[in-house]
């Protein structure tokens, strides 16, 4: 006996609907104008160097701090030094303001050590 063809069932003829499958999309980089990344790195120490964000917050705490001028100063001169070897990194600004803030401490360091020694220790 020969097998019959089998009649397909309808419910399997019908075609199942297409879905259409994800394409991968490339991530949208925001885009900012030279003057916003100009605001933006003012604020966030982007592209500067280690030696010239610590010497810059060193000169801050030289306000409160006297003593801590002189490391001001040491940390910007040598941020100076080493940021002339490579200058495409930024934060000269950082540097100098710690220079300058940290003679400022040291100068007023050096005439408390003054007063004190005058003043017998009293």
């Amino acid at each position: 006996m020969e097998p019959q063809p089998q009649t397909p069932d309808p419910a399997q003829t019908q075609q199942q609907p297409q879905v259409p499958q994800a394409q991968p999309v490339a991530p949208v980089q925001p885009t900012m104008s030279p003057t916003e990344t100009h605001v933006l790195e003012a604020f966030i120490p982007i592209n500067r160097s280690g030696i010239a964000i610590a010497a810059g917050y060193v000169a801050l705490f030289t306000i409160p701090f006297i003593f801590v001028g002189p490391i001001a100063v040491a940390l910007g001169i040598i941020g100076l030094v080493k940021n002339k070897n490579n200058p495409a990194k930024k934060g000269k600004g950082r540097l100098w303001f710690a220079v300058i803030y940290g003679g400022i401490g040291t100068t007023l360091f050096l005439w408390f050590l003054v007063l004190l020694a005058l003043s017998g220790g009293k």
